[in-house]
This record gives C-alpha cells, sequence and structure tokens, in this order.
C-alpha cells in the first residue's frame, strides 16, 4: 500500500467521523484556546490548541446514522473545496483569518480579535445558507460557540476590570475624614 493510499484511508475514516455533530461543537471552544494562547503570547500553547483544532473531526466515532442535514452541508463542503480555486480561497482565508486573529490577541488587542472571531464564526453561518436548508445543520455549535467565546472574553475582561479596580484602590486609598470644624459657632 502507498502513502497515498494510506492518506486517502485515512481521509475517509476522518471524513466519515467529522458527520458527528459534536465535532462541530467542540471546534468553537478550542478556537476560544487557541485565542487565549495567542493572548498569552504562548507559542506551544497555540501549536498544541492549532493542531487541536485540525484533529478535532475525527475525535468521535462516525455516526450510525448521520444528520441528513450534516450530510447535505458536508457535500456542499466538499463540493466547494473539491474545485482548485475553492480548495485554495478556503486555504488562504483560513491562514489569513488566523494569523490576523493571532497578531491581533497577541498584541492585546482582544477587543479587534474578537470582532474578528465574530467574524470569522459568522462566515460558518453564512455558508451555511449557501448550503440551501443545511444551515440549521450548522446553526447550533456556530450560535453555541459564539455565545461561549463572547461569555468568556466577557468574564475575563469583567475579573480583569476588578483586579485592576481593587489594585488602584489599594495604590489610592479614600481620603481620611476631616475633623469636624471648631472654628464653628459658640
Amino acid at each position: 500500500m502507498s502513502l497515498v493510499d494510506l492518506l486517502v484511508d485515512f481521509g475517509g475514516w476522518a471524513w466519515e467521523r467529522h458527520h458527528n455533530i459534536w465535532s462541530w461543537y467542540i471546534r468553537f471552544p478550542l478556537f476560544g484556546v487557541f485565542c487565549y494562547f495567542a493572548y498569552r503570547r504562548s507559542p506551544w500553547g497555540l501549536a498544541l490548541s492549532l493542531l487541536a483544532l485540525a484533529t478535532s473531526m475525527f475525535w468521535f466515532p462516525a455516526p450510525e446514522r448521520p444528520d441528513p442535514q450534516v450530510e447535505e452541508f458536508l457535500a456542499w463542503q466538499a463540493a466547494t473545496m473539491s474545485t482548485p480555486m475553492g480548495a485554495l480561497g478556503f486555504l488562504v482565508l483560513t491562514v489569513v483569518s488566523l494569523g490576523v486573529i493571532v497578531w491581533l490577541f497577541w498584541r492585546r488587542r482582544w477587543r479587534t480579535g474578537l470582532v474578528l472571531v465574530n467574524l470569522f464564526f459568522g462566515y460558518d453561518l453564512v455558508t451555511g445558507v449557501f448550503a440551501e436548508d443545511a444551515n440549521l445543520a450548522l446553526l447550533y455549535p456556530t450560535l453555541a460557540g459564539l455565545v461561549g467565546v463572547n461569555g468568556v472574553a466577557l468574564v475575563l475582561w469583567w475579573l480583569r476590570r476588578r483586579r485592576t479596580a481593587r489594585h488602584d484602590s489599594a495604590d489610592h486609598p479614600p481620603a481620611a475624614a476631616a475633623p469636624p470644624s471648631e472654628s464653628g459657632s459658640s
């Protein structure tokens, strides 16, 4: 068996498992972890989370009866990426988007990075719309990802703001109350 045959067999094996909807749900939290490691400036964390993102499509067993909407969406996605321009467009869009997201979070521009992450997730919703009725297949995992990533970002922002406020109040204690004036009426 040649290397090409092994890769084709592996691709088929992985593609069957990508029909499991849990491989779609897990992608969004992993994407949040990827952004976190970019913000923390951790090359190892980025590499591991990118590896997790790339392999998560086959972590779960192939479903016995795949959802017809999932099959329809994946058939549309496969057809789109089977052309050289479709595959190149997907590759360029993915690499450029991930690169810009890493750059923004690495530079601590997390608000702009979060906007781009939301646009990235929005792209999944838009591509689902073009796949006719299959948009519901991607709708719930994407919405769960949007709520999860934005919720975690909001909690982290709130905790950081709270910690900063406590730190500022420790540096600048409130002014002591002035003693009552004795020069009043006699």
